[in-house]
């Protein structure tokens, strides 16, 4: 999928998360049940580019700080400058494709963008993507292991399987996530660790009851 058509996404889904209380998991369901033409593998791309997006929410609250409206094409931008590490003038190309209707960057954004090549050093909370609010928790909770604790957190989080033995095994399970590469748990005997590969909730093996998504350590 071009980096585009996922931006453009990523832009109307962030725009609608901001301005709803809705949690963004349900916005996205809702977009793509509009759009039908978003393929299955399409549609993961966008989670997965949306999501780390997410997961660095602090440091580009940060770096947007300034910024009154349109956040959605703002975070997008920082993420894509900071953390993809796409040149200016790769991302003017970006927001110039007629193909995916982004709109071209204005003035105000061109000067953004060249504003993150020197941007002051950021706080430890932004950082290490923690609210401002936590900081003193966290310090109390994990001392001298606090940056050690949080990059772990800012780490992608494994997709784990809970089987429901009620009505199948672990190894008949495996059986039907062909499609995926997956291994058993090392901690619970009821557990199926996703390793490649993104299940969502239409599975056959979830609709039907025969596993949950849930974290190990649950």
């Amino acid at each position: 999928m071009k980096l585009g058509a996922k931006v453009r996404s990523a832009i109307i889904l962030l725009d609608t998360f901001f301005e709803s209380a809705a949690p963004f998991d349900i916005i996205m369901a809702k977009y793509f049940r509009v759009n039908k033409w978003i393929g299955s593998h399409e549609r993961r791309e966008i989670a997965e580019f949306c999501y780390s997006i997410f997961r660095k929410y602090e440091t580009i609250k940060f770096l947007t700080s300034k910024i009154t409206n349109n956040f959605g094409r703002f975070f997008v931008l920082a993420y894509l400058k900071k953390f993809e590490l796409i040149d200016n003038e790769k991302i003017h190309e970006i927001f110039s494709e007629k193909e995916f209707e982004v709109p071209k960057l204005t003035d105000f954004e061109h000067k953004f963008i060249k504003s993150l090549d020197s941007c002051a050093d950021l706080p430890k909370n932004a950082l290490l993507n923690y609210p401002i609010w936590m900081d003193a928790y966290f310090k109390r909770a994990f001392s001298k292991n606090l940056e050690e604790e949080m990059l772990a957190l800012n780490e992608k989080a494994s997709v784990d399987l809970r089987v429901n033995t009620l009505k199948s095994s672990r190894d008949e399970v495996i059986k039907l996530l062909s499609d995926f590469s997956v291994e058993k748990g090392k901690l619970s005997e009821n557990c199926i660790r996703i390793l490649s590969g993104r299940i969502g909730r239409n599975h056959s093996v979830i609709k039907n009851g025969f596993a949950e998504i849930q974290d190990e350590g649950s």
